[in-house]
């Protein structure tokens, strides 16, 4: 085995670790944690599903290093569409969600508040082009090599 076969062999074994510890530690939060409202209900789901992910990038990464077939049954970029959706979450919840319970930095003045609007909305545009761009991925159609 090759220096790279053996780095991403590595890479993955440590992205299946940190990926079973954070996807352990978000399904504990939901039967400790007290979840008053539906905005922490949804990022804990998220944080599950970011879990949920690096499991299955971990496993596809050492599966590719030792040379056994992708287990890649569909052709959505999840990746892309987990990104995307936690930037447009993120947006949207620091944006509508109440403020004593969020973690929101208060403007001191209108053009701050304007410009963390105008950010904010650009976050969401982004998250939904990378939702998009993971989705219709999965619809184009692959040229075969020569």
């Amino acid at each position: 085995m090759d220096a790279k076969h053996r780095s991403v062999q590595i890479l993955g074994i440590l992205t299946f670790i940190v990926g079973t510890l954070y996807a352990l530690w978000s399904l504990a939060a939901f039967f400790v944690a007290f979840l008053p409202d539906i905005w922490l209900i949804l990022t804990r789901v998220l944080n599950l599903a970011v879990g949920v992910y690096l499991i299955w990038a971990g496993i596809r990464m050492f599966r590719w290093a030792k040379g056994l077939p992708s287990l890649q049954t569909g052709r959505v970029k999840w990746g892309r569409v987990l990104l995307g959706s936690l930037f447009t979450f993120n947006a949207i919840k620091t944006h509508l969600h109440p403020a004593p319970s969020a973690d929101v930095v208060q403007p001191i003045n209108q053009v701050q508040a304007e410009a963390m609007l105008a950010i904010y909305i650009a976050i969401a545009i982004l998250g939904a082009c990378l939702i998009i761009s993971g989705v219709v991925a999965g619809f184009r159609k692959t040229i075969p090599p020569d």
